[in-house]
């Protein structure tokens, strides 16, 4: 399986930067909705739930960046027999299988 760079960059950062931006968006929703007297009871609970997963999408891109880094410059020594990337072990239908990070390939284990 042969994924490009921006390929690779989307599927690793997609996530972190989802969190990101809809921990902005219910951070902005809670401080407007104050004054709302419909979402007035949740609106603290909103705005420190948003930036609690603002924060967490901020210092997971960080972790991912840096990671993908380290991979690009040859320093992390990972097992994926295609490309050398870190891999995440899952569980599927047919049992426990890995996945690489870096190239998306998939094997037994």
């Amino acid at each position: 399986m042969n994924i490009t760079k921006i390929e690779r960059y989307v599927g690793v950062l997609a996530l972190p930067v989802f969190l990101m931006v809809v921990g902005g968006i219910s951070v902005a929703v809670g401080v407007k909705a104050k004054d709302a007297l419909l979402l007035a009871s949740v609106a603290p609970y909103l705005a420190f739930g948003g930036l609690g997963a603002a924060v967490f999408g901020v210092f997971w891109m960080i972790w991912a960046l840096f990671q993908m880094d380290r991979w690009e410059r040859g320093s992390i020594v990972g097992t994926c027999p295609n490309c050398g990337g870190a891999e995440s072990k899952l569980d599927g239908k047919y049992g426990p299988y890995r996945r690489c990070r870096m190239c998306g390939a998939k094997r037994e284990g």
